[in-house]
């Protein structure tokens, strides 16, 4: 339990130090093209990578890893990492989604014309709904005596929701590095770099949320009674 811990954490701040690092590279490259601070497009790639490069690969990772916290108090931490991440995600990628749209109509362009935009919207609309209900259960969801928010429940259209945005996300954002322009303006080795870290972050998230839900049915999360450990999910 201790080594699955440690791994955890271990491979959490991996990800996350470098999903940040390609996170603020494309900010300080989308920034430095001319006039790029006046253009709404700029802020859609810097903010979509912020949303589904960093923060929602690395919410889902914290709020696997609490099947491997040794207490009630761990388990409450990574939740609240979780959802802390993940309303970083969600005000990033509103911003994202802002942005490129109000470029489009600005432009007098139509707007998911391509599958890059179709993926982008699924993506969004996905984590649209996994934010209300996320936020419905911490805090109208459950017992009216219950603590706020209410960390301890369940719901298995909650992880598939968070998993299908985090997928389409992931998914958007290879189609979008795939045209022309953004490789002319990160580099192709960078990009590819880029999109390498998203895939990963994919790839991790899936492996801690199967490794959380055999941990969570052998009864794992560390110590305490099997009923605590059946909350804490």
């Amino acid at each position: 339990a201790v080594l699955d811990v440690a791994m955890s954490a271990a491979v959490m701040a991996l990800y996350a130090a470098a999903s940040s690092t390609a996170a603020l590279y494309i900010v300080a490259t989308m920034f430095g093209v001319d006039g790029a601070v006046s253009a709404p497009f700029t802020y859609h790639p810097t903010f979509m990578a912020i949303a589904f490069l960093f923060a929602m690969p690395t919410a889902v990772q914290a709020v696997s890893a609490r099947h491997f916290a040794g207490d009630a108090g761990e388990r409450r931490a990574h939740t609240e990492a979780h959802m802390a991440l993940q309303s970083v995600s969600t005000i990033a990628g509103t911003v994202g989604f802002a942005a490129i749209t109000y470029n489009k109509y600005a432009l007098g362009k139509d707007h998911f014309t391509t599958t890059h935009s179709v993926w982008g919207l699924g993506a969004m609309a996905l984590l649209w709904m996994n934010a209300v209900h996320g936020s419905w259960e911490a805090w109208m969801g459950g017992s009216k005596a219950a603590t706020r928010p209410r960390l301890a429940w369940r719901s298995a259209a909650h992880r598939l929701g968070g998993m299908g945005a985090l997928v389409a996300g992931a998914v958007a954002m290879y189609l979008g590095f795939s045209y022309p322009w953004m490789a002319d303006q990160f580099g192709r080795t960078q990009t590819t770099a880029i999109i390498g870290c998203a895939a990963v972050g994919v790839v991790l998230a899936v492996v801690g949320a199967v490794r959380g839900k055999m941990m969570a049915g052998q009864g794992g999360g560390g110590g305490g009674s099997g009923a605590a450990k059946a909350k804490s999910g």
